[in-house]
């Protein structure tokens, strides 16, 4: 069955496309669509509801699972196709039938671990996701970049890491933050509704972001610019950061 709002939407769109002029259409289509991240707060609130109302359940959910492994009779039925046949003690079709039938391999299953396994990836994703966010694309995959460079001494002379872009990049930076945490963290009162859970799950996107600059500040550092250039980039301090993200957060722990 369809998430009820999935399928309106779609409905919606199906309506407008006959509508509508490309380019409005496209507009409405990526306000539909452009953050994944509320769909993964959508899985993050319901994996901690299906936690919470399976824990008083005094029973063992753990189960055991039979599966076939293949994989040594994909490698004989290989050997098979390449081996000529003969009749000595090296033959491939009796290696075949000696060798290559699949193995039953058990598995134990625990129900409460898979959703606890779920949750932590989905709030590793859900974290990954609002650092990009909040720092730009383009930020990330500069400094990526930039750490990979082997002759660091040399990075200034670079033109895709020259001081005006870096300074575009932190200047881009800064107002992302400005102009969009107050948004990803309404989204997550939205859906969380829990001020410990709130600050728990925006914790890292703060330590992360804060990383984000401390890496730039670094490569900038032992990079080989001058103290003009570093000035003109204007690479905030982790003290900075800080001091920015609190002035536009409204997450902070419960006293």
């Amino acid at each position: 069955m369809w998430y009820p709002p999935v399928r309106r939407t779609l409905v919606c769109l199906s309506r407008m496309y006959r509508c509508v002029e490309g380019l409005e259409f496209f507009n409405f289509y990526f306000q539909f669509f452009q953050s994944a991240l509320d769909g993964e707060m959508f899985q993050i609130k319901h994996l901690l509801i299906l936690r919470e109302q399976i824990a008083p359940f005094q029973v063992d959910f753990t189960i055991k699972s039979m599966s076939l492994d293949f994989s040594k009779t994909k490698t004989a039925a290989i050997q098979l196709i390449n081996k000529k046949f003969s009749l000595s003690s090296n033959n491939a079709l009796l290696e075949f039938l000696l060798e290559g039938s699949p193995e039953v391999r058990e598995q134990w299953l625990d129900s409460r671990k898979d959703v606890d396994r779920s949750l932590k990836a989905s709030c590793e994703s859900f974290i990954d996701h609002a650092t990009r966010h909040l720092m730009g694309a383009q930020f990330m995959i500069t400094v990526d970049k930039a750490e990979n460079w082997t002759l660091k001494e040399t990075l200034h002379e670079q033109p895709w890491v020259k001081a005006e872009i870096l300074a575009e990049l932190v200047q881009s930076a800064t107002k992302s933050i400005k102009t969009n945490l107050t948004g990803l963290q309404t989204t997550m009162k939205l859906y969380l509704a829990n001020r410990d859970t709130e600050f728990i799950l925006y914790r890292p996107i703060k330590n992360n972001v804060i990383g984000c600059f401390t890496r730039l500040q670094h490569l900038i550092f032992s990079g080989g610019y001058t103290q003009e250039e570093q000035s003109l980039i204007g690479c905030p301090t982790p003290e900075q950061v800080s001091i920015l993200l609190s002035s536009v957060s409204l997450v902070a722990p419960s006293p």
